[in-house]
C-alpha cells in the first residue's frame, strides 16, 4: 500500500484482508484506523520513523490477530525518495509468515500491556 504521512491509504496492490478491516462508523481509509491488532504501534511507529530518517523500518514475526486465530507477520515500511509528487509517502507492506504450526502469543502481563499502550498513546501525540 502507498499511505501518506496522515495514514491515508493512496493505493492498494494484493490482497489485505488479513490484515486490514473497514473500522466502525463513517468510512474512511486511513490505514492506522483499519490496520488490525497485533501491529498498530509498530505502523505508526514505523511511518513515522521512515518519513523522519528517510529510512526503511522492518518488523519480523508480529503477530496479527485475524478472526480466529493469530497470524506472523513481516511488516516493511519504505519512504519514497521525496519529489514533488513523492513527499511524505511510504510504502507499507505485509508479507504472511509461513508457519508450520500456528501459535498463539505468549500471554502478556497487565504492566507490558500498559507500558505498551502508553507508548502507543506517547507516539501518537508525537505524530
Amino acid at each position: 500500500m502507498i499511505v501518506n504521512a496522515k495514514g491515508e491509504i493512496l493505493y492498494i496492490h494484493g490482497q489485505t484482508g488479513k490484515y486490514l478491516e473497514p473500522a466502525p462508523g463513517r468510512p474512511n481509509w486511513n490505514i492506522f484506523d483499519m490496520v488490525r491488532k497485533g501491529v498498530q504501534f509498530e505502523l505508526r511507529s514505523g511511518v513515522h520513523y521512515a518519513l523522519t530518517r528517510m529510512k526503511e523500518r522492518q518488523y519480523r514475526r508480529l503477530q496479527v490477530k485475524t478472526n480466529h486465530d493469530y497470524q506472523p507477520v513481516n511488516l516493511t515500511v519504505k519512504p519514497f525518495t521525496p519529489t514533488k509528487d513523492t513527499k511524505d509517502l511510504v510504502m507499507v507492506t505485509f508479507e504472511e509468515v509461513a508457519d508450520r504450526e500456528k501459535r498463539k502469543p505468549e500471554p502478556k502481563e497487565g504492566k507490558s500491556q500498559r507500558e505498551r499502550d502508553e507508548r502507543l498513546k506517547e507516539a501518537e501525540r508525537e505524530l
